[in-house]
């Protein structure tokens, strides 16, 4: 069952300091008694957020140009009459907007099992620009964002903590999430980026360091060498956390360097897929394999590039009996997606997710369904 919340902001709450437990026999005590005692079960309670775009520069007395452009900020936008602590539309968000849409999420849903984050955390105009620094504006000048992006990174993970201190969250890396916009980390960067938010993501948020105890060394493996990696989340069911960037239409590869990392993603997931386990698949990404619809120019418009594009949807059919769901983001829009295989049966079932940005003039949105165990099929 499939239920969507979108809510409207009403009120700012306040957040409270992070408190973890670091000992090791607790960690320990902790992971044996959630995941290996009789009471355990495969029931699962699942929420998303999605594109959050959190604005640290958000001033509530700056509203975007006439012409839309700007980011409500002194610097990229235009001084308001109206004073909006919550955000506005075309902008990306304050943390006061985030703060309360987990708050409402948590007041209609209660405490989840597994929270997925699919991908865009930092506002529009962190990541930098390869125009700007690859390309025909290099000479310019350009404003180096990229410390702005990394304390967005570890001001979310703080307050995701709190919130949800029990649950795995798994995220995976959007087109603003990494040092250039649209684009893979570059090779030469990788190990310390990879490193920082690896940090992030699985010593400091609370409920994966606890639950994740036996499974960190496979995770790091692949997560430093191309920022995607595998969670299983009960005794059937794992997660397939993709780097989509690798894949992604408007990436540089001629600028930015990845060497062979997408090519590798690709062996990785078939050997997932293919292994000899009766194990269910739940494959998260931000920007999806497909086409949306592009508003602005009136047609389709391509995510990622043809090749990649084919070689994922071959791998899919293939293996549809083992993918419960796909999920994704980078719309800001909720929608649900099917095909029909040629041999019969669907693939590539994916729910996008709705954002929580309301940049693209879309309500903040955020997502909860429950995956029950008499309905995985065996």
């Amino acid at each position: 069952m499939y239920k969507t919340l979108l809510a409207t902001a009403l009120v700012a709450r306040c957040f409270n300091a992070h408190k973890s437990d670091d000992d090791d026999d607790y960690k320990k005590k902790f992971y044996d008694e959630k995941n290996h005692s009789e009471e355990s079960r495969n029931d699962l309670r699942i929420g998303v957020f999605s594109d959050l775009h959190l604005n640290l520069r958000y001033d509530r007395y700056f509203d975007r140009r006439p012409n839309r452009l700007g980011d409500c900020w002194p610097t990229s936008g235009e001084m308001s009459d109206v004073s909006a602590p919550l955000g506005r539309y075309f902008c990306d968000p304050p943390m006061e907007l985030i703060d309360v849409m987990l708050d409402e999420f948590v007041k209609a849903h209660g405490e989840q099992d597994v929270i997925f984050l699919t991908g865009d955390y930092t506002g529009q105009h962190m990541a930098l620009d390869p125009e700007e620094w690859f390309g025909e504006k290099a000479d310019e000048g350009a404003e180096d964002t990229y410390p702005f992006l990394l304390a967005i990174h570890s001001k979310l993970v703080s307050i995701l903590g709190d919130k949800f201190p029990r649950a795995l969250i798994i995220p995976a890396f959007g087109n603003n999430d990494t040092m250039y916009h649209d684009n893979p980390i570059p090779l030469e960067d990788e190990y310390r980026f990879f490193a920082y938010i690896y940090t992030q993501w699985f010593d400091l948020l609370p409920g994966n360091r606890d639950q994740l105890y036996d499974q960190r060394e496979d995770i790091k493996e692949t997560f430093m060498k191309g920022g995607y990696y595998r969670v299983d989340i009960n005794d059937r069911v794992s997660v397939l956390v993709l780097n989509s960037l690798f894949f992604a239409e408007e990436r540089h590869p001629d600028w930015i360097d990845t060497g062979s990392r997408g090519a590798d993603l690709f062996k990785w997931l078939e050997d997932q897929l293919s292994d000899d386990s009766n194990r269910k698949f739940i494959i998260t990404s931000h920007i999806y394999p497909g086409i949306r619809y592009n508003a602005k120019e009136e047609q389709g418009e391509q995510l990622w590039d043809t090749e990649n594009t084919e070689t994922y949807f071959k791998l899919l059919e293939e293996y549809k009996d083992r993918v419960l769901i796909e999920l994704g983001g980078h719309d800001h829009f909720t929608s649900l997606r099917t095909h029909e295989s040629d041999s019969g049966g669907y693939f590539h079932n994916i729910a996008i997710t709705a954002g929580i940005s309301p940049r693209y003039s879309n309500n903040p949105g955020v997502t909860s369904f429950e995956i029950t165990d008499d309905l995985v099929p065996h």
